[in-house]
């Protein structure tokens, strides 16, 4: 068989007109986020701004380490673990609540003997919990409200997906009520000792606070 002389055939090419258009449109899209970036930095925004001293893991909170710039600190060298989420009544290590801010936590702070402040802000992460247990209640309750939520949230519209993801999730995750247990920490314990052996001689038991949780149950916050 002879072969045929094959020429590809020319695409089709943009009008100028729109090649512009999309041009002028990305222009425009990166100016504003430029702009709103620029209104953030220079923006009289609550607060004090501090900068950032990046997230180097040490291995020690007696590891030596740039200083902090603030008081408590807000960036710099942490501890390669965090301290449990929840109230606590004594201090944490700044080299260790700095991770926790990394990871996206939001520390309240006091410094005095004022057992009525420190119950306020116990009552306001009872409150978080609460809101959390609700929202599994809710979504338990309703599958197609809650499929629905998640087609909207991840943008989707396979409807066999959403529905094969809602039975795992509810059926998996949000099995068994959400309460923090000391077991839950120990494979984590094991890979946090090889950074910091000291972790090995901690007992679980004494730094879960499952009492939040326990008060939602016991109001039936979960039925």
């Amino acid at each position: 068989m002879a072969k045929h002389d094959q020429r590809s055939k020319p695409g089709r090419r943009m009008p100028r007109r729109q090649r512009l258009f999309l041009v002028s449109a990305a222009l425009v899209v990166g100016a504003v986020v430029v702009g709103y970036f620029a209104y953030r930095a220079v923006a009289n925004l609550p607060g004090q701004q501090f900068a950032d001293l990046g997230n180097l893991h040490i291995q020690t909170a007696d590891s030596p380490h740039t200083p902090y710039n603030s008081d408590p600190p807000t960036s710099g060298p942490h501890l390669p673990y965090i301290a449990p989420w929840g109230v606590h009544t004594r201090p944490i290590q700044p080299e260790l609540q700095v991770h926790n801010l990394e990871d996206g936590g939001v520390m309240v702070q006091y410094n005095c003997e004022c057992p009525d402040l420190a119950a306020k802000l116990k009552a306001v992460v009872q409150r978080y919990v609460d809101s959390i247990v609700q929202a599994i209640a809710k979504a338990r309750a309703d599958r197609p409200g809650t499929i629905a939520a998640l087609k909207k949230y991840l943008k989707s519209d396979d409807d066999k997906g959403m529905q094969a993801a809602y039975d795992w999730y509810v059926g998996t995750v949000l099995k068994d009520p959400p309460l923090p247990t000391a077991a839950q920490l120990a494979g984590i314990q094991d890979v946090v000792a090889k950074f910091n052996e000291k972790v090995k001689t901690v007992d679980p038991a004494k730094i879960v606070d499952d009492s939040f949780v326990k008060s939602a149950l016991d109001r039936g916050l979960l039925k």
